[in-house]
C-alpha cells in the first residue's frame, strides 16, 4: 500500500458511505478518518494494516463471515450509513460547528455536535 498521509487521517471517502448505503461491508486500511473506527465499532467492515500478519487468512475469514451473515450485515451497513452519512445530519453538524465558533451553546449528540435549535428536530 501507499505510505500513510495526514489527509488520510482526517478524511472520509465518499465511497465508504455509498458502499454502506448499498448494504456492502468494506475492507480498508487503518487511519482512514473516522471510517476505520466506524467499520470496526459498528461491525460493518474489516480493517487490515499493511504490516498485518497473514492478511490473506484474515481476509478469507472475513469473506466467509460476510457470506454466512449477508442479510444482517447489509442491514447493519445501511443503518450505519444513515447514522453517519445522512445529508440532513451533516448539515446539522455543520450548523452546530458554526454555532460553536460563534460562542453559542452546543449540545453533543452522538458523533456530531448540533446547536440548541436542532434538539427539537
Amino acid at each position: 500500500g501507499r505510505p500513510p498521509r495526514l489527509e488520510d487521517r482526517v478524511s472520509c471517502p465518499i465511497k465508504f458511505g455509498e458502499y454502506l448505503a448499498a448494504g456492502t461491508p468494506v475492507v480498508m486500511g487503518p487511519h482512514i478518518g473516522d471510517c476505520s473506527r466506524i467499520a470496526v465499532e459498528e461491525e460493518v467492515g474489516l480493517v487490515i494494516a499493511a504490516d498485518e500478519p497473514q492478511p490473506q487468512q484474515k481476509l478469507a475469514g472475513y469473506a466467509r463471515h460476510v457470506a454466512m451473515n449477508r442479510a444482517a450485515l447489509a442491514q447493519r451497513c445501511r443503518q450505519s450509513a444513515r447514522r453517519h452519512h445522512d445529508l440532513e445530519q451533516a448539515a446539522d453538524c455543520l450548523l452546530g460547528s458554526y454555532r460553536q465558533l460563534a460562542g453559542q451553546d452546543v449540545v453533543e449528540t452522538g458523533y456530531c455536535c448540533t446547536g440548541p435549535a436542532q434538539q427539537s428536530l
